[in-house]
């Protein structure tokens, strides 16, 4: 209860968006084929206008095809790159090196990108029914600079909590934080109060 009155006491925040700031290139490695894709593609294609490129989770990398979603018309500078993990578990970070390098190398030969001058972010999901603790706190001691992480390769670990649905609903919802919802009941408040992820907009 006093962690909903402290909420209740916070002054609502006023933020600008500056869309025409050129990001360069920006890494999103993800482990939702849905959901998060579908944010991300929303977020920096109808929004901000910015080149979109995705690449969606195969079985094995022989058969991966980076795909340009849009293409930028004002920012020709600013290109997004949206990357599935090898499977939706956290620990694909960690075990599927070998893969995300394979994506990697196409990315470079198409796009000429370079993960090592790019700012990469990871998001997950908390999900602490498959995201063990010990994994999360190890990443998010290795994955706490998406440009340098010194000794690890560039990344951020951001964590969705509990899980992205949460950030749908709280862009429709005025007064979320006063939710009291389960995890697993988070997609079917969304449908039933028929938040759509396309309708998600700024001023």
């Amino acid at each position: 209860m006093g962690d909903l009155m402290d909420y209740q006491d916070i002054k609502t925040l006023s933020i600008k968006l500056n869309k025409n700031q050129n990001i360069g290139r920006v890494i999103y490695i993800v482990e939702g084929e849905r959901t998060e894709l579908n944010i991300l593609n929303h977020i920096f294609t109808k929004i901000f206008d910015y080149t979109y490129v995705e690449v969606k989770r195969q079985k094995n990398a022989e058969n991966i095809m980076p795909i340009a979603k849009y293409v930028s018309k004002t920012q020709k500078s600013s290109m997004v790159f949206v990357i599935n993990t090898q499977n939706s578990n956290i620990s694909s970070i960690k075990n599927g090196r070998d893969y995300l390098d394979a994506i990697f190398l196409l990315l470079f030969e198409k796009y000429n990108l370079d993960p090592t001058k790019a700012a990469i972010y990871y998001i997950f999901d908390r999900d602490r029914g498959s995201n063990k603790d010990n994994i999360i706190r190890e990443l998010l001691s290795k994955l706490h600079n998406s440009m340098d992480n010194q000794e690890e390769s560039n990344g951020l670990l951001l964590l969705s909590y509990p899980k992205i649905e949460a950030f749908v609903i709280s862009c429709f919802c005025k007064n979320c934080h006063l939710l009291k919802l389960k995890s697993h009941e988070l997609g079917s408040y969304i449908d039933n109060n028929k938040y759509q992820q396309d309708l998600i907009y700024s001023d």
